[in-house]
């Protein structure tokens, strides 16, 4: 993707919501819980291969606290194609379920343009947070299972730790494939990640916008 294509994106999305919560994806797959209210991400990935090669997301929160909905816009490049899809998640529990399971429902690629076909799934999250004199290295942890459609394989799953510093570790296999991720913190909103993705390296980088 070129430098003019990454600016207009950012800058629509800085301008459409001067807005906060990250992503509510495992690495590609989706988590039982949904973008915050009145927030919103963006996030880049670059193929460390070719420089043509990218992963762009804007995910959207709710514009109502009792809502539960998370909108979310993906753009890909590749030499010679591009494509963008839509897809929406909406959270049947909400996201502030202490030691339960939190479940969501949705539909990637609702418009069926995208890289991949179109995907109806459901999927739960279960976490747990520590104080600091509790465990002094973990801070919270997660896991995940869903079952979902076409692209996404049937059953998959994932799990998550977060650790001081704002390190974020994750892994998930989805459709027999495993990917992972790893992230740090930069800053009060943002972050810098490395990602597998069916088996190629990407770098990345995160921005929460809060109202």
């Amino acid at each position: 993707m070129n430098i003019a294509s990454r600016a207009g994106f950012c800058a629509f999305a800085v301008l459409t919501f001067t807005l906060g919560a990250r992503a509510d994806r495992i690495v590609l797959a989706p988590r039982g819980l949904v973008q915050a209210p009145k927030s919103a991400s963006v996030e880049w990935l670059a193929s460390s291969r070719s420089s043509r090669t990218n992963l762009g997301y804007l995910t959207l929160g709710s514009w109502r606290e009792d809502l539960g909905l998370e909108l979310e816009a993906e753009r890909v490049e590749q030499p010679g194609r591009r494509a963008e899809s839509f897809s929406l998640q909406y959270s049947l529990t909400g996201n502030a379920f202490k030691d339960q399971a939190a479940l969501t429902v949705g539909i990637r690629d609702a418009l069926r343009s995208g890289r991949e076909r179109q995907a109806v799934f459901v999927t739960a999250t279960r976490s747990s947070g520590f104080r600091q004199s509790e465990h002094p290295i973990l801070k919270e942890w997660m896991v995940h299972l869903g079952l979902g459609s076409s692209s996404l394989g049937g059953l998959f799953a994932g799990a998550e730790v977060r650790l001081p510093l704002g390190v974020r570790i994750a892994g998930e296999v989805v459709g027999l494939k495993v990917n992972a991720s790893a992230s740090l913190g930069a800053g009060r909103n943002g972050s810098i990640g490395v990602y597998s993705i069916n088996g190629r390296a990407y770098y990345g980088a995160s921005f929460v916008l809060r109202k």
